[in-house]
């Protein structure tokens, strides 16, 4: 199934979106945009994944992680945004930079997962 490999090149978008996350001081643009919306479709179908395909170990490890992370993701930018009055102020939103950090960091270990689990 072309799940893994797919996964590898969704670890490297959001590795891409972090980074450019990171030099545009949080300022969200049209990258970001498309790093949410594979995130979202990458969600369903790793969901799918999750419940059609008999998973051991790493292979069952991997979606159950990305599953979590943009669960994770939509839990902590839900109360980030709650806060916030007007629609002024929701465009004029940063993303934090420990937020950056963690998504970088976890392109970067889902990535390798996918790899690892090519090669074994």
């Amino acid at each position: 199934m072309l799940y893994t490999p797919v996964s590898v090149l969704v670890g490297l978008i959001l590795i891409f979106d972090a980074v450019h996350l990171l030099r545009e001081n949080g300022k969200a643009s049209k990258i970001s945009s498309v790093a949410s919306t594979v995130e979202v479709v990458w969600l369903v179908i790793s969901l799918i994944y999750l419940f059609s395909e008999e998973l051991y170990g790493l292979k069952l490890l991997v979606p159950i992680l990305f599953v979590s992370y943009v669960i994770a993701g939509f839990i902590s930018s839900f109360l980030m945004v709650r806060e916030l009055e007007t629609p002024e102020e929701i465009q004029e939103l940063k993303v934090p930079r420990p937020f950056m950090v963690v998504a970088l960091i976890f392109g970067l270990l889902f990535s390798l997962a996918n790899i690892l689990v090519l090669i074994i």
